[in-house]
């Protein structure tokens, strides 16, 4: 019998704290324990906080390989929740969902978490045992504890269990039918007034919903919604933060799917968004909502887990999984029997600390659409993938994101029902989405993966399609003709050598490609077909060659595989062979060759992106050369290498014909779509002035946010101007005495990396000598990681570039500073920005005061935004370019900021303006 939670012993436990001075506050249980003291072996020893135990030093010497951080823990006892903080993971083990703390409270957690294990089906609990036991001495430790709990079967024959498990974690699910989409024209309209009564000061929302505020912008821009719903037009609505957006566009959509049983699709730019709305905001309209709806999330497939790739890894992990991958796939497969959706974004929570290991993991989990096999896959009862979009295609509100959006046509369309209203939620970011959907690279990485997933070197004879199809033709080998085994094991070994030619060939190509800027570093070069007659492209030119005559060699063995499996799609009548007889693994066998075609098809595109990349001559197009530094190897050693990529350089066209004019009516949203109070440059932008003349309507919906009350914007004295090269370093010296003055609580939006790096090594020691921790983007953590410790950690502050100018939203005391560092100028060094600066002159038109201004007001607006969440946030925004002020197009940014920015004379008068707004004024320093 396994023994009972209750006579478990409590292993040893620290809470650590790091302190305002930066010392570590240590408790620890039991509450005295010797300098000299080791652990038992089956027993780990439970942190807080793993990082900051290692730093403390506190810790005995001899603990150190038992010492397990509660995160870990809890990612195996609770794989889908999305608590991010110790004390609430500590409610949630102990069951009262109370904030827990304290040495004692961890290791309580240890029995509480042996009952979650006793839940473990056995074939999960030993493939896990048997990943854990390879680890340190602490996930050692959890093996044996999960061993103890569960009742084994001790089966130790991966192959044997791996279907085995998958189904038992995995129930089969019963197919929906499709749904009945009604003809759009006899669409009834909605009542707008009613729509927007629902959301009043006295409707179902204000009456149903705790702590809802009613809004003026919110029921003005749900009539917008309602309105363009009625009318078949798009419309453009610039809807400022806090005035619940989501709620307004939501509502209407919602009413006019079930009126009309027409779908509505809503696509995000963020995956934090799209979040939100499914999580969020749709379930707040099901409560208040009388009639019922279906709502769906759906993303790409290549975020679902592939339950096929999966048992691959699980049979093969001797091959398959390398040492630093084992705590990361045992965490995959914890997952996989507790999500709901098989979406990998919910394992990126769980195997964010995996590093490279766990994101290789998850990059071998999802499939490509020419591999998958459909109704014909082993596991189409369990797909996930085909579950999430069985729901999408039955659902009235689709939650999709901009990409799926344009990926999704009408003629192959297997994601959405035939939809004719969308929303476009983040619509700003509209332009630079197409733009990289339809952005064409050739890059290692876009070699590295179709050659690991055809094939790899390694132990146990490989891994990879090939190895996969070598296995199956050995266990078919004495069902088929001899001759045309032998045909087939010659054909896999030549496919082989052709697999690592194409490897050497393109790491040779893009060796030779980093000389041709001739330079020591990373750069940027643009290029046209023009250009490649230059000695420096000429010069590459044998090793392109030699790269195209490898992947066409390579792409002719799989082929010829193909077709001797009479697998080939377009198969030459003159040499079809005779069919191949029913096999004994027939499964398997169609898998393998299936895995096949789909290399074939990706070394097919492959060969074509490199021809149009490498002949840079569609004017429609900018080319460019990305020179970067590698990864480093097991020496340390970086090496430079050269990417191409090509983007459209104008993208309105694409979108007016394959968006705009597809649908009946298109709702774009954000709070920043205007610029000088016009929709105009955004229209121009994305093809909405190339639309019939009265198809479009527009709409302001002011924020509720007293912007002038909650927020001042300052100019500080210093630093200098951005050009002087003193700018950097001036800057640091007024970002320690300013959030000295602050306390931390801040947030720094920069516009490069090179400067963010600069000013995060010159304060780092004088923010830690405060007792400030700070956070850098690009120092290890995801996005998402520094925002959840930037909230938890009120004494921080975030050091941040692009990405964090928007979909940042901390409320409360944590963020009470924002700084922009500059304007956020895009770089003319940018070979997209420089390309669309030129066809704006080509025109006629200024590129300054017509594509950069505009671009850079837009931007600025949603750093603004970052600070100023709800209603009862105060705080200060200060702009650290006196450019605002000294220049005359400074006067751009000025009129588009939502509160008046005041200049000072001083710092300290500066400081004195900040500190009512600031919640809780530090003490004067000594």
């Amino acid at each position: 019998m396994p023994e009972s939670q209750s006579s478990s012993p409590l292993p040893f436990a620290f809470w650590i704290e790091r302190q305002p001075d930066g010392r570590f506050a240590i408790s620890s249980h039991p509450a005295k324990l010797r300098r000299d003291i080791s652990t038992p072996s089956n027993l780990p020893v439970l942190v807080n906080d793993l990082k900051a135990a290692r730093e403390s030093r506190a810790i005995p010497e001899a603990l150190d390989p038992y010492l397990l951080d509660i995160r870990e823990l809890f990612s195996f006892t609770h794989p889908v929740s999305p608590a991010d903080e110790v004390p609430v993971m500590l409610g949630i083990l102990h069951g009262d969902f109370k904030a827990h703390t304290g040495a004692k409270a961890l290791a309580q957690a240890w029995s509480l978490a042996l009952k979650r294990f006793a839940d473990w089906p056995p074939l999960l609990a030993e493939a896990v045992i048997q990943l854990l036991s390879a680890a340190t001495p602490a996930w050692r430790a959890l093996a044996e504890a999960i061993a103890t709990v569960v009742m084994l079967t001790l089966d130790a024959s991966p192959e044997s269990g791996a279907q085995a498990l998958i189904n038992q974690l995995r129930p089969s699910y019963n197919r929906l039918p499709k749904r009945e989409v009604h003809d759009p024209s006899s669409a009834t309209p909605l009542d707008p007034d009613f729509v927007a009564s629902i959301l009043g000061p006295s409707g179902r929302c204000a009456s149903m919903v705790q702590g809802y505020e009613h809004r003026p912008g919110q029921l003005l821009m749900t009539r917008a919604v309602t309105e363009a719903f009625n009318g078949s037009k798009h419309l453009v609505v610039e809807a400022g933060t806090g005035i619940g957006k989501s709620l307004a566009y939501l509502l209407p959509a919602i009413l006019w799917s079930q009126s009309n049983h027409l779908p509505v699709v809503v696509s995000t730019n963020t995956k934090n968004l799209q979040t939100q709305l499914f999580e969020k905001d749709i379930p707040t309209l099901r409560q208040v909502l009388d009639t019922a709806f279906s709502a769906a999330l759906i993303k790409g497939r290549m975020n679902y887990v592939c339950l096929r790739h999966l048992q691959r890894l699980l049979e093969r992990r001797e091959a398959e999984i390398a040492d630093d991958e084992t705590i990361p796939f045992a965490k995959t497969l914890v997952w996989l029997g507790a999500t709901s959706t098989g979406d990998l974004d919910e394992l990126d929570r769980v195997v964010a600390d995996g590093g490279p290991a766990g994101a290789s993991i998850r990059g071998r989990l999802p499939c490509p659409s020419d591999e998958c096999g459909g109704r014909r896959c082993r596991f189409a009862s369990r797909c996930l993938l085909q579950r999430a979009r069985a729901l999408s295609l039955n659902a009235d509100i689709i939650v999709a994101n901009h990409s799926l959006v344009f990926a999704e046509s009408d003629e192959n369309q297997t994601v959405f029902p035939k939809y004719h209203q969308m929303v476009f939620d983040e619509a700003h970011n509209l332009e630079e989405s197409a733009t990289r959907y339809f952005t064409v690279e050739i890059s290692p990485m876009e070699f590295a993966i179709p050659l690991r997933r055809l094939w790899r070197a390694g132990k146990s004879g490989g891994t990879g399609s090939f190895a996969d199809f070598r296995v199956a033709l050995q266990t078919a080998a004495s069902a088929l003709p001899a001759d045309t085994a032998d045909r087939l094991f010659e054909a896999v070994n030549e496919g082989i050598f052709a697999a690592d030619k194409v490897r050497a060939t393109s790491e040779d190509y893009f060796r030779a490609l980093a000389g041709i800027p001739n330079v020591q570093g990373p750069t940027t070069v643009r290029y046209r077909k023009d250009d490649l007659a230059a000695p420096a492209w000429q010069a590459v030119r044998p090793a392109l060659d030699a790269l195209f005559e490898a992947i066409e060699n390579l792409h002719e063995k799989l082929n010829g595989i193909l077709a001797e499996t009479g697998s080939l799609p377009d198969p030459d009548p003159a040499a079809v062979l005779a069919p191949l007889p029913q096999l004994p693994n027939q499964t398997q066998w169609d898998e393998a060759v299936r895995a096949l075609a789909s290399s074939a098809n990706s070394f097919q595109e492959l060969l074509a992106n490199l021809a149009f990349v490498s002949a840079g001559d569609d004017p429609d197009s900018v080319f460019w050369l990305e020179v970067f530094r590698s990864r480093p190897d097991r020496a340390g050693h970086r090496t430079l290498l050269g990417s191409l990529q090509a983007a459209p350089v104008d993208i309105s066209q694409k979108l007016a014909d394959n968006v705009f004019n597809a649908r009946e009516s298109i709702v774009l949203c954000s709070a920043t779509l205007s610029v000088n109070g016009s929709f105009a440059f955004l229209a121009h932008r994305i093809g909405l002035d190339k639309l019939e003349e009265g198809r479009l309507m527009t709409c302001q919906a002011p924020s509720p946010f007293d912007y002038a009350r909650q927020c001042p914007a300052s100019v500080p004295p210093y630093p200098p101007d951005p050009s002087d090269p003193t700018y950097t370093q001036a800057l640091s010296e007024f970002l320690v005495r300013l959030f000295r003055r602050t306390r931390g609580r801040a947030l720094v939006l920069f516009t490069s990396y090179e400067m963010m790096r600069a000013a995060a090594q010159t304060t780092s020691p004088a923010l830690a000598a405060a007792g400030i921790q700070l956070l850098v983007q690009g120092s290890g953590a995801s996005r998402d990681r520094l925002t959840r410790t930037f909230r938890r950690d009120v004494s921080s502050v975030l050091f941040g570039t692009d990405s964090f100018w928007e979909g940042v939203d901390v409320m409360g005391e944590s963020l009470s500073c924002v700084v922009l560092a500059r304007l956020p100028f895009d770089s003319l060094g940018d070979p997209l920005i420089g390309a669309r600066c030129d066809r704006v002159a080509a025109e006629g038109g200024s590129s300054f005061f017509g594509f950069q201004i505009p671009n850079a007001v837009i931007k600025l607006r949603q750093g603004f935004g970052r600070l100023i969440r709800h209603r009862e946030d105060r705080g200060i925004v200060v702009i650290a370019d006196r450019r605002i002020v000294s220049k005359n197009y400074g006067l751009h940014f000025r009129r588009n900021l939502p509160a008046p920015l005041a200049t000072h004379r001083t710092e300290e008068e500066l400081f004195a303006a900040a500190d009512p707004f600031l919640r809780a004024p530090p003490p004067p320093e000594p």
